[in-house]
């Protein structure tokens, strides 16, 4: 049975993630089977993807969130409107963005959300994979250094991180929960679920049976993090950047982001996945977290946490953060060479000689 035919008002599935949590995978997968999907009666809108270029919906979660992006902002709440309307309002529709969830410690900003779909005629459905703190922080920080965003070592971002609201998820997740008329669904980013594969879990959250998802394209596992020594290049980067007053704009830090990638697996420095969590980190996590998170399980899966993901999750893998000052002097010699035919590679000081010449003009016009 098709969720939407459960409920008397056609649904909308919200995919939000969590960041980190199999998103990037979970996209791929739902825009390679939009045929597929719509013969099950599951709608992924076209608006906000660019014709579908995009394998997800993040324009409209920006417009949502208020989120300032350089083109292309607004809009798209309006194009999804005139869409369901020239597609005869779908029973089912099928929307995805890991930035709806920026806010959703917001009951405001909930009922927002549940206004416009209902307003659509909609009944709002969220669906997230929930993932233990020390996984989440490890790959949130190595996706934000390898897109050239942070510029933090590991240590200051996990410092900052148990002070951030989005790493508790009764703060940030249990409100939503609470919400009447949505339904809400959270997901166990746990063995259990690895094993059987995250794309088979979240095609059964749409209603879909075992024959059905036979006939779909189950993804890969996408969006990995780097090995240390490339994130401690990309990391290099970002602050010398920030030295040289270089900004990037989204297109050029993407496209800088996969060239040093690239780099890092023609070197062989990807083999093994960055881990910058210690134990000690790990348990502090615990520590921090532990008593909302057994709040969160019991409300969520009448479980408690360590039920749900048992105790391993806070025992991280061995700490192999790359700290060139701290490596013999063939290493670090190696590592400064790398960097520095990087720097020539993306050719940042042409780019800002470029923009101080415009800037200097303009000062003269």
């Amino acid at each position: 049975m098709l969720w939407s035919r459960k409920f008397k008002m056609p649904l909308c599935t919200l995919h939000i993630g969590l960041p980190k949590s199999g998103s990037t995978s979970i996209q791929s997968m739902i825009f390679a089977n939009r045929k597929q999907l719509a013969r099950h009666g599951i709608y992924v809108p076209e608006a906000s993807t660019n014709g579908y270029r995009r394998a997800d919906h993040h324009m409209l979660a920006w417009e949502f969130i208020g989120k300032s992006a350089p083109r292309d902002v607004e809009g798209h709440r309006e194009a999804l409107k005139s869409e369901l309307v020239r597609q005869r309002n779908p029973d089912h529709i099928l929307i995805t963005s890991e930035y709806f969830q920026d806010k959703l410690g917001s009951v405001p900003y909930i009922e927002n959300l549940r206004a416009y779909f209902a307003a659509l005629g909609y009944r709002l459905r969220i669906v997230a994979y929930v993932r233990p703190q020390p996984e989440y922080i490890n790959s949130n920080y190595a996706q934000n250094v390898k897109l050239l965003f942070n510029k933090l070592g590991i240590s200051e971002y996990v410092e900052r991180s148990l002070n951030l609201d989005r790493f508790d998820y009764q703060k940030h997740l249990l409100p939503a929960f609470l919400v009447g008329g949505i339904d809400v669904v959270y997901r166990p980013f746990n063995r259990k679920i690895m094993e059987r594969g995250i794309g088979a879990d979240f095609l059964n959250t749409l209603g879909l049976d075992d024959q059905a998802i036979a006939g779909m394209r189950l993804p890969t596992v996408e969006n990995v993090s780097p090995g240390p020594k490339t994130l401690a290049l990309c990391l290099a980067i970002s602050r010398r950047l920030a030295r040289e007053g270089i900004e990037l704009d989204d297109d050029n830090r993407y496209k800088a982001s996969r060239v040093l990638q690239d780099l890092g697996d023609d070197l062989d420095w990807n083999a093994v996945k960055f881990a910058g969590i210690t134990r000690k980190a790990a348990q502090r996590m615990r520590r921090r977290f532990i008593t909302g998170n057994d709040k969160f399980a019991a409300a969520v899966w009448q479980q408690s946490w360590h039920e749900v993901f048992g105790d391993d999750c806070w025992t991280p893998p061995p700490y192999n953060v790359f700290h060139r000052n701290k490596v013999d002097e063939d290493d670090k010699s190696e590592f400064n060479c790398i960097l520095k035919s990087a720097w020539k590679l993306l050719e940042f000081d042409k780019r800002n000689n470029k923009r101080k010449a415009a800037e200097q003009a303009a000062t003269a016009d």
